[in-house]
C-alpha cells in the first residue's frame, strides 16, 4: 500500500494546484462528509484556498479552512515557502470570520494545510511546540502521503484518473481472481484478505515433459546414419537448432563436410553412370535408347554421418549439473532481475535443445529410457524464492501445478501487488470467464480484440479501441488463468496466445496457468515452472496467517492433529486442502485424518451439519443423502462431458433427468436449488448465471464416488483419457479391492497398452494388496507377453509419491 500511496502522491504533484484543488480535493472533501465545499483561491485568498462546511451532531455549523501547498517546504525562515510563514498564515486565518450561505458569520473551527509533498511530522512538532493553536490541534497538517491515503480510501475513481484510467482495468479485473468463492463453497462467509494469508510456495524449473532431461538412465552407442535428401534437410535443421546450446562436436564431421562428401560421391556416381550409358548406346539401336535411359536412372546417393551418443549424454549431464548448481546458488542468494532473466532464458534454451535429442529417431544412439514419461522428482531444481520474482523477470511464463496447488492464488497476489502500477498495465484474465464471454474456436481470432471487448463489457470507463492502443503502446503484463479448464471448447487458444505474444513481442509479457497434464501445455512454448507442494513449514505458516493472535488454540489444534496423523499430513500439502482444515477448525468441527475424509467432511458440513451445530433453524428441505446423491450425479455428468459449469435452467432439467426414478421433478428442482443455496456446493462460476463445483478437485472427488456406485460403467475407456486421471485416483483409493478392475483390463488385453495407468493404480493400493495385484498381473501376462519379468519389475519399481494411505 505504501508503494501505491507514493505513486498517487507523485501523480498529484504533476497536476496544477488550482486544478487539483477543484477537481480532486473538493470532491474528496464532499465524499468525506462536508456538505458544502467552496473554492476560495485567488490573489486575495489570505491562506484560504478552500472552505469546507459541515454540521456537528448537535446541528452547529462548523467551518474548516483549507490551504493547499504544491511545493516542498524550505527551512529558510524568511522564505514564503517556509513552515513558519505558512503556519503564521494559518494562525491568522483562524481569527478571520467568514459568511456562511445563510449570511451568518463563523470563525473557523480548524484550519488544515494539505501539502502534496512529504512533511516531516517530528520536525513540525518540535518547531511549533509553542504555538497554542498547534497544541490545541486547531491547525492540522496533512502531507502528500496522508492525502493520497484519503483519496485511496474514499475516492478510488479519482485515483484511477490520477494514475491513468488503465489502472482501473487491473482493479476491476482483480475481482475475477479472488478466494471468496472458495471460502463460500466451504461454508465460510467471512472475507479473508489474500495479502494477509498469502504464503510463498516453492516451485521447480520445467514441466513433466522435461522428464528425459532430468531422469533418463542412458545407454549410449555410436551410430552411423545414411539419410535421403529429405531426411538430411530435417536432420540439418535440427542440428542447427541443437548447436545453439550443445554445439555439434558429437557429429563425426561438420555439416559442410557431409555436404561436400555427398557432392563428391554424387558426381562420381553420375560420371560412372554416364560412362555406362555411353557404352550401352554404342551397342544399341536408336529404337531402344529411350528404354535404356529410363532403366538406368541414377540411384539415390545418401548423406552419411556418424553420431557419438556418449558425447551427447555427457553434454546433457553437464548442462543438467549446471542448472542444478545454479539453482542451489539462487537459493542461497537471490539474483537481481537482469541476472535471473538471463538464467531463465538460458534454461529455456537448454530445455528446448535437449528435447530435440529425445523427440527424433536420429538420436536414438543416446539410449534413453523410453519407458519414462514423467519426472520422478522436481527436487533437484526446487527454487526457494518467491515465484513473483520470476514473474518480474519479464519473460513469458507457463505456471503448472496440480489442483489446489496455488496457481491462481499466485496470480491473484501478483496482480494485487501491482494493482496501481503506473509504468506497466497488469491485466488479470480468468480464461473461464473470457471463454463464457466469447469462445475462441478459430486460430484466426485476435485475442487482443476479444480481451478489449471483454474488459469494456465489465463496466470499465474505457473503450475497446483505447485498450487496443494500450496493447500497442504500453508495457503490458497479461495474466491468463486456467488454460486447462477451457481448452476443450477453445482448442485454438494456445495458438492464439502464441500469436498475440509474437504480435506484441516488444512490450507484452504473458503468464499462463494450467494443470500439469494435457497436450495444451506443450503448445505453450514459454518458460515452464511447476508449483510444488507445501513444505511442513510453509503449511504451518499458512495456518498461522489464517488465524489471528486470539485463535492460537485453533492453530495448535490443527498442527497437533497433523502430527498425530502423518498420513493426512502427507496429503494436506496444498493451499486448497490446508484451507479446508482451517475452515473446519474455525467452525469447531472434528478434523478428518485422510484426504477423502476431508472432502467427505466438507459435504457433511454443507448439506446440513453446519446448520445443526450452529443451531440455525432448519432451512434445508432435502435430506443430506439426497443432496449428496444429486451432487455426485451432477459431478459425473459434468466430468463425462468435460465441463465445469452450466446455467441454472439447464441444471434443473439435468437434475430431473438424472434422478428420474428416484425423485419427482419438484423434489429434484428443490434439491438442485438447495445445492446452490444454502449449501453452496454448487457455486456461481460466471457473471451470466452458470454454476459449478468451484474447484475441479471437488468435482473429481464427487464423480469418483458416483463411478464407485455403478460398476456397470466402462472404467477402462476412462483410463485412456487424461481428463479422468484425477478422478480415477480418487476412485482407486475408494475401492475396497481393485483385483476386479485388473481382471477387466486383462480380459480386454489392455494391461500393456495401459501400463502407465496400471502402475499408477497399483501404487495407490496398500502394500499387501499391491503384491497380490502384481502376482495376478504376472499370471495374465505369461501367455501374451514375452518380457513378463521386465514388466513386473517395472510395476514393482513403485513410486512412493503416488502412494496414499487409506
Amino acid at each position: 500500500m505504501q508503494n501505491l500511496e507514493q505513486n498517487v502522491m507523485a501523480a498529484i504533484q504533476k497536476v496544477d494546484e488550482n486544478t487539483f484543488s477543484k477537481e480532486f480535493l473538493m470532491p474528496l472533501l464532499e465524499t468525506m462528509g462536508y456538505h458544502n465545499v467552496e473554492f476560495y483561491g485567488g490573489n486575495n485568498e489570505l491562506g484560504k484556498d478552500i472552505l469546507a462546511w459541515e454540521k456537528s451532531k448537535m446541528g452547529e455549523i462548523r467551518l474548516t479552512v483549507i490551504q493547499v501547498k504544491h511545493f516542498k517546504f524550505k527551512k529558510n525562515f524568511s522564505s514564503s515557502k517556509s513552515f513558519t510563514t505558512i503556519v503564521n498564515q494559518l494562525t491568522t486565518s483562524l481569527k478571520k470570520r467568514i459568511h456562511y450561505t445563510d449570511k451568518t458569520l463563523h470563525v473557523p473551527f480548524e484550519v488544515c494545510l494539505f501539502s502534496t509533498f512529504p512533511v516531516d511530522a517530528k520536525a513540525l512538532e518540535t518547531r511549533f511546540a509553542d504555538y497554542a493553536d498547534w497544541n490545541d490541534r486547531k491547525i492540522i497538517v496533512k502531507d502528500g502521503i496522508q492525502l493520497s491515503a484519503h483519496l485511496i480510501e474514499h475516492r478510488i475513481d479519482l485515483v484511477y484518473r490520477l494514475l491513468g484510467q488503465h489502472t482501473e482495468i487491473t482493479s476491476i479485473l482483480n475481482k475475477d481472481l479472488n478466494n471468496e468463492v472458495l471460502l463460500r463453497a466451504l461454508g465460510y462467509q467471512e472475507r479473508k484478505d489474500l495479502k494477509v494469508i498469502y504464503t510463498d510456495i516453492d516451485f521447480s524449473l520445467g514441466k513433466h515433459s522435461t522428464e528425459l532431461f532430468f531422469n533418463s538412465g542412458f545407454k549410449p552407442t555410436y551410430s552411423n546414419l545414411s539419410l535421403s535428401v529429405n531426411q538430411w534437410q530435417i536432420f540439418k535443421n535440427i542440428c542447427l537448432m541443437i548447436s545453439r546450446e550443445f554445439g555439434l562436436s558429437f557429429l563425426s564431421m561438420t555439416l559442410e563436410e557431409v555436404v561436400e562428401t555427398y557432392n563428391i560421391e554424387r558426381e562420381g556416381h553420375l560420371a560412372e553412370l554416364k560412362k555406362q550409358l555411353e557404352a550401352k548406346k554404342q551397342n544399341t539401336t536408336n529404337k531402344d535408347l529411350q528404354s535404356i535411359a529410363e532403366f538406368d536412372k541414377p540411384k539415390p546417393v545418401l548423406y552419411r554421418i556418424g553420431i557419438d551418443g556418449d558425447k551427447i549424454v555427457r553434454m546433457i549431464t553437464e548442462k543438467r549439473l549446471w542448472i542444478e548448481q545454479s539453482v542451489a546458488k539462487i537459493n542461497i542468494e537471490t539474483p537481481g532481475p537482469t541476472e535471473l532473466k538471463l538464467f531463465i532464458q538460458k534454461c529455456q534454451s537448454i530445455f528446448e535443445c535437449a528435447a530435440l535429442f529425445f523427440q527424433h529417431t536420429f538420436f536414438e544412439c543416446t539410449g534413453f529410457d523410453k519407458v519414462i514419461t514423467n519426472r520422478s522428482s522436481f527436487e533437484s531444481t526446487r527454487l526457494k524464492i518467491p515465484i513473483h520474482i520470476v514473474y518480474d523477470s519479464g519473460v513469458n511464463v507457463l505456471v503448472l501445478g496440480e489442483a489446489g496447488a496455488g496457481k491462481t492464488t499466485s496470480l491473484q497476489m501478483y496482480s494485487l501487488n501491482n494493482e496501481y502500477e503506473v509504468a506497466k498495465l497488469y491485466i488479470p484474465i480468468s480464461l473461464s470467464s473470457l471463454s463464457q464471454f466469447r469462445q475462441i474456436n478459430s486460430a484466426t481470432v485476435r485475442l487482443d480484440e476479444v480481451i478489449a471487448e471483454y474488459i469494456s463489457s465489465r463496466g470499465i470507463s474505457i473503450t475497446p479501441q483505447q485498450i487496443i492502443l494500450h496493447f500497442q503502446n504500453k508495457q503490458i503484463v497479461l495474466l491468463l488463468d486456467g488454460l486447462d479448464e477451457v481448452i476443450k471448447d477453445n482448442p485454438s487458444l494456445p495458438k492464439v496466445i502464441r500469436r498475440l505474444g509474437n504480435d506484441y513481442s516488444n512490450n507484452l509479457q504473458i503468464i499462463v496457468t494450467s494443470r500439469s497434464s494435457g497436450s495444451q501445455i506443450d503448445q505453450i512454448p514459454y518458460f515452464a515452472v511447476t508449483i510444488l507442494p507445501f513444505t511442513p513449514r510453509q503449511r504451518t505458516d499458512f495456518i498461522d496467517k489464517w488465524f489471528d493472535d486470539n485463535n492460537r488454540k485453533k492453530v495448535n489444534r490443527i498442527i497437533s492433529h497433523l502430527e498425530k496423523n502423518p498420513g493426512l499430513a502427507e496429503v494436506v500439502n496444498t493451499p486448497l486442502l490446508t484451507t479446508i482444515l482451517c475452515v473446519l477448525a474455525n467452525n469447531e468441527i472434528a478434523l478428518p485424518n485422510t484426504e477423502i475424509k476431508l472432502y467427505n467432511e466438507r459435504i457433511k458440513l454443507l448439506t446440513g451439519y453446519y446448520d445443526r451445530i450452529k443451531n440455525i433453524p432448519n432451512r434445508i428441505i432435502s435430506s443430506p443423502q439426497i443432496l449428496e446423491f444429486l451432487a455426485q450425479k451432477i459431478a459425473y455428468y459434468f466430468h463425462h462431458r468435460v465441463k465445469r459449469d452450466e446455467h441454472k435452467k439447464e441444471l434443473i432439467e439435468t437434475a430431473r433427468h438424472l434422478t428420474l426414478f428416484i425423485l419427482s421433478g419438484q423434489e429434484a428442482e428443490i434439491a438442485l436449488n438447495e445445492l446452490i443455496n444454502p449449501c453452496n456446493i454448487l457455486v456461481p462460476m460466471s457473471d451470466d448465471g452458470k454454476f459449478g463445483f468451484e474447484h475441479l478437485r471437488y468435482q473429481e472427488h464427487l464423480a469418483a464416488k458416483e463411478l464407485l456406485s455403478d460398476r456397470g460403467r466402462d472404467v477402462i475407456s476412462l483410463l485412456k483419457q487424461s481428463w479422468w486421471q484425477g478422478c480415477l485416483r480418487f476412485f482407486t483409493i475408494m475401492n475396497s479391492d481393485l483385483t476386479w478392475l485388473i481382471k477387466e483390463i486383462a480380459k480386454e488385453r489392455n494391461i500393456i497398452a495401459l501400463k502407465e495407468q496400471v502402475k499408477t493404480l497399483v501404487n495407490l493400493r496398500p502394500i499387501p494388496e499391491r503384491k497380490k495385484i502384481i502376482k495376478l498381473i504376472e499370471t495374465y501376462l505369461q501367455v501374451e507377453y514375452e518380457d513378463t519379468k521386465g514388466f513386473i519389475e517395472y510395476l514393482e519399481d513403485s513410486d512412493e509419491n503416488y502412494h496414499i494411505k487409506l
